[in-house]
C-alpha cells in the first residue's frame, strides 16, 4: 500500500531541511507509534522498517525511546512509562472483557486518577 501525506511546500521544507529522507522519517514514527499501541509485533515492525537484523530493531526501538519487551540491557523502560504501559494493557483488556469494579470500568478508574 502507498499513502500519500499532502504537506505544505514551505512546511515540507523546513521539515527537510537537514536533507532527512522525510518519508523514511514520517514512516518511523508511524512505525514506532504502532508498536507503542501493540499493533504490530516486533517481527511486523522490523518487516515494515526493512531490517535484516535484530540488532538494527534494537537500535531503532532505542532512538525512539520505546522499550524493547525482551528487556535488552539498556532498553528498560523508565519506571512512569512501564506503569502507564501497565495501565493501558489493563483497560484495553477490561474494555475487551467487560470487567469492571463495583460497576465502574477499569478505563473510568484510570481516568479517575490522573491529576
Amino acid at each position: 500500500m502507498d499513502l500519500t501525506v499532502h504537506i505544505p511546500d514551505d512546511l515540507a521544507a523546513k521539515l527537510n531541511k537537514n536533507g532527512d529522507d522525510l518519508s523514511r522519517r514520517a514512516l518511523e514514527a508511524l512505525a514506532a507509534e504502532e508498536y507503542k499501541r501493540e499493533r504490530l509485533t516486533e517481527a511486523e515492525l522490523q518487516r515494515l522498517l526493512v531490517f535484516d537484523t535484530a540488532s538494527q530493531l534494537e537500535g531503532f526501538l532505542k532512538t525512539h525511546g520505546v522499550w524493547n519487551k525482551h528487556g535488552t540491557e539498556g532498553t528498560e523502560p523508565p519506571v512512569n512509562e512501564s506503569v502507564a504501559a501497565a495501565a493501558h494493557r489493563l483497560a484495553t483488556f477490561g474494555e475487551r472483557h467487560g470487567l469492571s469494579l463495583a460497576g465502574i470500568t477499569i478505563k473510568e478508574l484510570l481516568r479517575e486518577s490522573r491529576p
